[in-house]
């Protein structure tokens, strides 16, 4: 994206600036304002459909609620002025307004279900909804606006510039980085038993995150300046890129992680659309119909392996990753046993203390997670002034476990710290105080923090700023 999108906009004139000069810019400007109106009305049109579903007044105002939160970030945050200049922190805002109020208005839809199906506390669940939109929208604009912030990110906007980290990356240094990637990805599951636990060992883990870098083999025109089309090209990436996407996939079945596989994917599918939407490229009716006819002949493959890499998931610390990867594809061929495995686990979701059955689809559930922020809610209605108090500690402490271990040394924290709360997570350590019982850690329960607004409003400040 750096060739379009230049960090600096005092040491050289901005191509896309409020004025786009150039004539993918300027298509892409025309688009994103045609389809604006369309995207406004997408939470109304849900909300219709939600109505015909609706069985009670409860239904319908969350319909509502979520309606309105989804508006009000879609009217601020989907316009040229922002996408253009202001990229990543405007896909989050985006990203929020999908995953926990426009999914579920359309996700539980699609399953016939209200929009408060399985949920604890609807009403407060979409009304905090859009208190955070609320939140979203003020912290952005500080963001935006604030002089301060402006110098801070001019002043390092320099210095990366100076280091060319911006530069355009070329093929042979993404299938460094990608390899490196899918290295450290495969070194902490199949073989960390041989390295063991060692300062180089965690080193490399660092790289991790380098395993979605192969998707820019078939984004070319987001982060370079490529023109035109080459076939030929096209075809060598889109080959290393499956290449790839097959070692993957087999490191994410040995790690016994779905996200391992479902992240890239989705930085593909969302890199092509802001391809789209910043005028890169045109995308065809056949295109469409293709990839469309693709989803529908891998989805279901792709479900029944989410849902078998589940089955085995507690065999995750008792066998080697090997092993774990012949039970995850063993289990794949027994189809009958993962009908019967949804089956059971629908049922007993509906029923059990904590449960995070919303939308049946695993993967389309993943953009439909208004159910965290319900069990959250209701559960942390339940806590004592004293268990509130803990809560909040613990917030703190799973801040700082955050930063490596040289820091948390540097500032006098004890390393032992990480090991303390990286063994359960935030829904637990709520569930656990709720109920009053400690034998419930250890679970990895998802559940998403309940801090006042001001607090969210600080959050989000510096969490755009360090996009």
């Amino acid at each position: 994206m750096s060739a379009l999108l230049s960090p600096s906009a005092s040491t050289q004139p901005n191509p896309l600036s409020i004025e786009p000069k150039q004539t993918a810019a300027s298509n892409g400007w025309r688009r994103i304002t045609r389809i604006r109106l369309l995207v406004l009305g997408l939470p109304w049109i849900c909300f219709a459909w939600q109505a015909v579903l609706s069985q009670s007044r409860e239904d319908l105002v969350c319909a509502l609620l979520a309606a309105s939160g989804a508006f009000l970030l879609f009217l601020d945050a989907f316009r040229p002025q922002r996408l253009f200049r202001y990229p990543l922190s405007t896909l989050v805002i985006l990203g929020f307004a999908i995953t926990l109020q426009l999914g579920p208005l359309l996700f539980t839809a699609l399953e016939g279900n209200s929009i408060t199906f399985n949920l604890l506390t609807p009403v407060d669940t979409f009304g905090h909804g859009v208190l955070v939109s609320l939140v979203c929208i003020v912290a952005h604009a500080i963001y935006r606006q604030s002089r301060a912030l402006k110098t801070l990110r001019m002043v390092l906007q320099r210095q990366l510039l100076r280091f060319k980290i911006f530069e355009p990356l070329r093929s042979v240094e993404v299938v460094v980085m990608g390899s490196l990637g899918v290295f450290a990805l495969g070194l902490s599951s199949w073989f960390s038993s041989l390295v063991g636990s060692t300062e180089l060992f965690k080193f490399i883990q660092g790289f991790q995150f380098l395993s979605i870098i192969p998707t820019a083999f078939l984004l070319p025109k987001l982060y370079s300046n490529q023109t035109g089309s080459n076939e030929h090209a096209f075809k060598r990436s889109l080959t290393l890129f499956l290449l790839f996407m097959a070692l993957i996939v087999a490191v994410s079945l040995g790690r016994n992680s779905r996200s391992t596989f479902v992240v890239p994917v989705a930085c593909l599918v969302l890199g092509l659309v802001l391809e789209w939407l910043y005028g890169l490229i045109r995308i065809r009716l056949a295109a469409v119909l293709a990839v469309l006819l693709a989803i529908l002949l891998l989805l279901p493959l792709a479900t029944d392996l989410a849902t078998a890499m589940v089955m085995v998931r507690s065999l995750r610390n008792d066998i080697p990753a090997a092993e774990l990867f012949d039970e995850t594809l063993n289990q794949l061929q027994d189809r009958d046993a993962i009908a019967r495995y949804r089956t059971l686990t629908s049922e007993a979701g509906l029923t059990s203390d904590w449960s995070e059955n919303y939308v049946s689809n695993p993967f389309l559930a993943r953009f439909a997670n208004v159910k965290f922020p319900d069990n959250s809610l209701e559960n942390s209605a339940r806590l004592s002034p004293e268990a509130g108090e803990e809560m909040a500690q613990y917030h703190l402490i799973r801040l700082v476990s955050t930063l490596p271990t040289p820091v948390l040394n540097l500032f006098g924290f004890d390393q032992s710290i990480k090991e303390e709360v990286l063994g359960y997570s935030f829904g637990d350590k709520l569930y656990s105080l709720s109920l009053g019982l400690s034998d419930v850690m250890g679970g990895f329960r998802t559940g998403i923090s309940s801090d006042p607004e001001w607090r969210l409003l600080a959050f989000h400040i510096s969490y755009f700023f360090c996009l």
